[in-house]
């Protein structure tokens, strides 16, 4: 197997990013920071290999990921970049160094892995936006709905009935978290100035996070507020993918849900004991007096009449009083 056998099958370049998903960022990235000569093939569907996007051909080896979504597949690409000896990122760290990358990956996983998932299929505004950008033009209508709403569908199902807003919540802590190791860094990648799987992972993340207008503003802000995030990431993009630092998207924050804002949007609690003893007794009395006044008017034989009396009239009625008690 030769280097220049190697193809990397990607979403296509959106929005300044080098391509439309953090999976497909994730996967360039580890070819990138470890120096290897490849392809690229950018698809607009899931016409690859593996029948996902990213996929990555090694010549005599096409790695799949064991479970499902996109960013399962580019954890399996840089696996098997470091399997195939091609570019193995994490040979030279310690064995401390890698206790601490798996603790971190498997944060990653556990947090962004979730947000991104969640802002690119659950959530309607990055929904909108994601299906524009990868079918909108690609595929011939009803297709164009038809192929991304059963997408989402299966990644519903994947995720199951997660809170949006504590999806978000836990990738912005975990945001923070990381930007505090970075600060600690003595160089400009994870751990020093070598890069690591770590960076790939968290690169393709922090790449969607800060320029992808399918991200949700309170992961695009956090990311933004953090100058250590921010320059890390167009660093990145700058030096290994030769691209200038992307326009920020233009969003409309209010077609974005309470919980891609940051907000929570908690139900309504429950009626307390006391609440609902109030009302029963609210609804007992109106009831209890619709009753009395429809008995004094129905058995009593007595209607009730409003007339209306002009102010001369009403002044006459007054002296015949007046004359009437004298």
């Amino acid at each position: 197997m030769t280097e220049r056998n190697i193809v990397l099958y990607k979403w296509p370049g959106h929005a300044g990013l080098p391509s439309l998903t953090a999976a497909s960022l994730q996967a360039e990235a580890a070819l990138r920071l470890a120096k290897v000569q490849f392809f690229c093939q950018e698809c607009s569907s899931s016409s690859t290999p593996t029948g996902v996007i990213p996929a990555l051909d090694l010549g005599s080896e096409v790695p799949a990921a064991s479970e499902a979504g996109d960013l399962a597949a580019a954890r399996a690409i840089i696996a098997a970049l470091a399997a195939s000896g091609a570019g193995d990122l994490d040979a030279w760290l310690a064995p401390p160094q890698r206790a601490e990358l798996l603790a971190f990956a498997t944060l990653l996983q556990a947090k962004l892995d979730t947000a991104t998932h969640y802002t690119t299929w659950i959530e309607k505004r990055g929904f909108g936006e994601f299906r524009k950008a990868a079918y909108g033009s690609q595929l011939p209508f009803p297709l164009s709905y038809i192929v991304p709403w059963s997408q989402r569908n299966e990644m519903a199902k994947l995720l199951g009935a997660i809170d949006g807003f504590k999806a978000y919540q836990g990738a912005v802590e975990v945001l923070s978290a990381v930007a505090d190791r970075l600060r600690a860094s003595p160089g400009r990648f994870f751990f020093g100035d070598r890069p690591s799987s770590l960076d790939a992972l968290l690169f393709g993340h922090l790449a969607f996070y800060r320029h992808s207008p399918v991200a949700a503003p309170v992961l695009r802000d956090k990311v933004g507020r953090l100058p250590v995030l921010a320059s890390y990431v167009d660093g990145i993009l700058e030096d290994f993918f030769a691209t200038a630092m992307p326009p920020p998207p233009m969003d409309d924050a209010g077609s974005w849900s309470d919980a891609a804002q940051g907000a929570s949007s908690a139900p309504k609690p429950p009626p307390t004991v006391e609440d609902v003893r109030m009302w029963r007794g609210s609804q007992y009395w109106l009831a209890g007096a619709a009753a009395a006044v429809g008995g004094y008017v129905l058995l009593g034989g007595h209607y009730f009449s409003i007339t209306t009396l002009d102010d001369d009239e009403g002044e006459g009625m007054d002296d015949d009083d007046d004359d009437d008690v004298q």
